[in-house]
């Protein structure tokens, strides 16, 4: 009840407001405009989920082994693989965040462009890592 009197407060004020500070405060009641953040930001918030699910499910499976030491080894390389995976999360955020800009911006070919250059820089930080052992 509380915040449907806030939003009823909110839209009198917007009725006062000039068209210039109207226009941001009616973005932020349209319901529209909501359920498009949410649907880019459901499938990354899954996505985050899913990472340390890796580690659960390998160890289920290889609780089940008779040996303590195979669970052991699951949990070693469980947590090597999420180090890894959240090295690397720095490359898939600013690939994001780049590749968000020129979609904003309505610049395809900018928009196409980003993919790639995201695989290349790891890549060549993987490729990197291998020539040096």
């Amino acid at each position: 009840m509380n915040d449907i009197i806030a939003l009823l407060r909110i839209r009198n004020k917007l009725n006062t407001m000039p068209q210039s500070q109207n226009k941001y405060l009616s973005d932020l009641l349209n319901k529209n405009n909501h359920i498009e953040v949410m649907s880019i930001a459901i499938p990354m918030i899954l996505s985050n989920i899913t990472v340390p699910l890796l580690g659960l499910v390998d160890a289920t499976v290889i609780g089940h082994l008779e040996h303590a030491s195979y669970l052991g080894g699951v949990a070693i390389g469980g947590t090597m693989i999420n180090v890894i995976l959240w090295l690397f999360g720095f490359l898939r955020m600013a690939t994001t965040g780049v590749t968000a800009q020129a979609y904003g911006a309505k610049d395809k070919k900018k928009t196409g462009e980003n993919t790639p250059t995201g695989v290349d820089n790891s890549a060549s930080i993987l490729d990197s890592h291998f020539s040096c052992q």
